[in-house]
């Protein structure tokens, strides 16, 4: 498999999410990985692997905003995406591209380019259940 983004109109949270807010540093799609810039007010950015700040994700964006609008983002609990965007029993992790998702297993098919942050685990073909772990440390 590989990256994929969300389709937005189709993420939406659960009564089990826990939802955060914040603003939207640039243009940010539902469906989106997201970290927070402490460098830019704290405003809300697509997570990459460009580092390992900006791959430390704090949740999935819920809306789509542009610069400097509200956003909501899941930083735990379920969150229903369209079918087959998901696979039960796959773990899913930051993307190669910034703010996509892509199962675990891309991790091996590259070395040392990617942080190994996990945005959750799919359930079924339908819901994502967010439960993130940030590791800090590039794949070997």
């Amino acid at each position: 498999m590989s990256d994929r983004a969300l389709t937005p109109d189709n993420v939406v949270p659960t009564a089990s999410a826990v939802i955060e807010r914040g603003i939207a540093y640039h243009q940010i799609n539902a469906g989106d990985l997201l970290y927070i810039d402490a460098a830019n007010s704290n405003k809300l950015r697509n997570a990459s692997n460009t580092d390992a700040s900006t791959a430390e994700l704090v949740g999935i964006a819920l809306n789509s905003a542009e610069a400097n609008q509200p956003i909501a983002y899941a930083t735990s609990g379920d969150v229903n995406v369209l079918a087959n965007e998901v696979v039960a029993g796959t773990v899913y992790v930051l993307g190669a591209s910034a703010g996509n998702i892509s199962p675990a297993g891309d991790l091996d098919s590259t070395s040392n380019t990617r942080y190994c942050s996990v945005i959750g685990v799919g359930i079924n073909s339908t819901t994502l259940r967010v439960h993130i772990i940030n590791s800090g440390v590039l794949n070997p």
